[in-house]
């Protein structure tokens, strides 16, 4: 035993020695022989393969600083440093000239994208997990061909790693480099513009040129876009310019019409941006609208051989608008954006390049990322002083002050300020989760946050399954099943549902006509259904205590809402789609005719039985029918949580929802 703690002894000797040395320039084959001893005494000795690795790194020896990393994570626990470390290896090392190595490393930026991720679940508080998370992001986005939205998570790791530093009393020039980037590559322009100030002012090389590059881009977009007027009617009668009827313009688009069809867009003019990201274009729509159109992983010089300014028309299918503003820069301005994650999304309809497809994958391509590492150096920030020219703004202690903050984010930002209410309502989720469910709960939102931060720039997630289209602006990423049906026996609760049936039939019975409890159901989508509520918010309603008593008997359900609706015979329901995929739909059927019921969810149909339920996800195109001559359909509505959140996620989107209904939406005020 006394041999042992000798060996550990002269083990952490060596590793201290070795430390020290790999801190002085010159020092580092000193730094390698000193830690190198050390493990051959003590392999576990976690400093040591880190500070080892960490020698290998400055010495641009990556392989070597990679297998010091794995062997950590081997030998020794699984810990933060380590993770970080090889996740930016992985980024960090060569090989993309030919296609096995080009697939090689598409591999190890998607494996240093779960390093990073690993390393912050075990050391949230730690600024440079963030960080490494932010660039494994950013370089996941380039090299894997991601869409943009991989940038926005990005920029949630930067605000993140941001607050860290902020509570150590620390600051880190690439952070703020690297944030003004990824907000310039999403078109994010006041944030870029605030970044790379901040950056220049602590000291990161090249912020300067940064800035200045997006204040020639506003210049350009303004240049661009304010020459309308004349412009707009002879761009629109061009020779050989044609948009077919059966295309959208920009107002089908804001309306939400004709969501089958692709938007038709004809390129004005091409902005010079050679290596920049996006590629973005000066289009107009069939009735003389502008707008960008910004393309991602495509090669600014390939897209120039296949259209011609003034002549080119395009469809973008699946096109998402939205709204760019800018109000940092000298230049302000504002206007509508239609981003495209790759150029094969994109096709001609006339007027392209002689001899060219009309495909436009053939510009898929774009630059190399501009940082895969985290600068290890930071430093101190003078007391007192506010980390990138702002605070992270006040935190609520209590629900009711969160919802007062919230309330005066809204009224301050007034209308178009439904992003800035998104934003605020992030840290105040964080405390609240901290505080009613501790444990550091209010680190682990990540996907709640990612959620909010896509609806603040209005996006809407969309996509074509073989059960049919989904669309919902209230996305959270990885819940499985994500079927139009769900087999019910997946929730073991709803056969004890079932079991209660005639009892919930009796009690709705005694109140079908009780006309003071039955509202209109969903407008437009359902104008002659009812509803009848029995639990929304965190209220259940009193006329209904036998339903009340069943639905908390059921073991593992996790409701969000609960009513009673009813459909008069001859009667169906538009097609549409509710807003978020984390909550699920169960219908037990109360009161039908046989065989006269149903439910179209995507391209999948089921008959309402009375006494059975059906599971369904409301982010599909739905639509119900009663097709009876005589009689009512009246269905049993159960909405819950997805089986897929965590506790925290479920009790944070919970929260979100009161918060958000008691704050008026900036977007309706006056």
């Amino acid at each position: 035993m006394s041999t042992l703690r000798n060996s550990q002894g002269k083990a952490r000797a060596f590793c201290i020695k070795g430390r020290a040395c790999s801190f002085v320039p010159g020092q580092e084959r000193v730094a390698e022989e000193n830690l190198s001893k050390a493990l051959k005494l003590d392999p576990q000795l976690l400093d040591a393969w880190n500070g080892l690795g960490e020698v290998y790194w400055n010495m641009q020896d990556i392989p070597q600083a990679q297998r010091c990393f794995e062997q950590a994570l081997e030998m020794c626990t699984p810990n933060p440093v380590s993770l970080r470390n090889l996740s930016m290896a992985l980024r960090a090392g060569g090989g993309h000239d030919d296609a096995s190595q080009a697939a090689s490393r598409r591999q190890n930026y998607a494996k240093a994208l779960e390093k990073a991720k690993e390393a912050v679940a075990l050391g949230p508080e730690d600024p440079l997990n963030w960080e490494t998370l932010g660039n494994a992001y950013i370089g996941n986005f380039f090299v894997n061909a991601k869409r943009p939205d991989e940038i926005k998570r990005a920029l949630i790791a930067y605000e993140k790693s941001d607050a860290a530093y902020a509570k150590l009393g620390k600051w880190n020039p690439s952070l703020h480099f690297n944030r003004g980037m990824a907000a310039k590559y999403v078109e994010d322009y006041d944030l870029a513009l605030r970044s790379f100030a901040r950056a220049q002012e602590i000291g990161a090389v090249g912020a300067a040129e940064e800035r200045r590059k997006v204040l020639e881009l506003i210049e350009q977009l303004v240049e661009h876009l304010e020459k309308k007027g004349a412009r707009r009617t002879r761009s629109l009668k061009e020779p050989g310019v044609h948009f077919p009827d059966s295309y959208r313009n920009l107002k089908d688009l804001q309306s939400g019409k004709h969501l089958e069809t692709a938007l038709a867009v004809k390129v004005l003019s091409v902005l010079k941006r050679a290596g920049e990201v996006p590629v973005i274009a000066v289009c107009c729509d069939s009735s003389g609208e502008y707008l960008a159109l910004s393309m991602y992983n495509t090669e600014l010089p390939k897209f120039e051989q296949v259209v011609i300014p003034g002549r080119t028309v395009l469809a973008v299918e699946e096109a998402k608008l939205r709204q760019i503003s800018v109000t940092a820069a000298p230049h302000q301005l504002s206007y509508s954006c239609v981003a495209v994650g790759n150029p094969a999304e994109l096709t001609v309809i006339s007027g392209g390049a002689p001899g060219t497809s009309s495909s436009l994958a053939c510009a898929t391509g774009g630059p190399t990322v501009y940082s895969t590492a985290a600068d290890r150096t930071v430093e101190e920030a003078p007391a007192g002083e506010k980390l990138n020219g702002t605070t992270t703004g006040p935190l609520g202690q209590t629900r009711a002050e969160c919802q007062e903050i919230l309330i005066g984010v809204a009224r301050e930002a007034g209308k178009g300020g439904r992003a800035a209410v998104l934003r605020a309502l992030v840290p105040q989720l964080q405390s609240l989760v901290e505080k009613e469910l501790g444990d550091g709960a209010g680190e682990r939102l990540g996907r709640v946050e990612a959620m909010l931060e896509r609806m603040g720039h209005g996006e809407v997630f969309q996509e074509e399954k073989e059960e049919g289209k989904r669309c919902a602006p209230g996305y959270i990423e990885g819940l499985e099943p994500s079927l139009a049906f769900h087999n019910p026996k997946t929730y073991p609760w709803t056969s004890e549902l079932q079991k209660h049936c005639a009892e919930i039939q009796g009690e709705l019975k005694e109140h079908l006509n009780v006309t003071e409890i039955w509202v209109p159901g969903s407008g437009a989508k359902q104008p002659q259904a009812k509803i009848a509520k029995v639990f929304s918010g965190e209220q259940w309603e009193e006329r209904f205590p036998k339903t009340r008593k069943i639905l908390q008997r059921l073991s593992g359900l996790r409701f969000f809402e609960v009513f009673f609706s009813q459909m008069p015979p001859r009667t169906k329901s538009s097609e549409h789609s509710e807003p978020q995929n984390y909550i699920l739909t169960l219908h037990l059927g109360l009161q039908l005719e046989q065989g006269k019921c149903s439910l179209q969810v995507g391209r999948r149909k089921r008959e309402w039985e009375e006494g059975q339920v059906v599971v369904f996800d409301t982010t599909y195109i739905h639509a119900a029918a009663n097709d009876s001559e005589r009689s009512g359909c009246a269905v049993l509505v159960l909405r819950f949580w997805h089986p897929g959140l965590s506790k925290e996620e479920q009790h944070a989107l919970h929260l979100s929802h009161l918060l958000l209904a008691g704050t008026p939406d900036p977007e309706k005020s006056s």
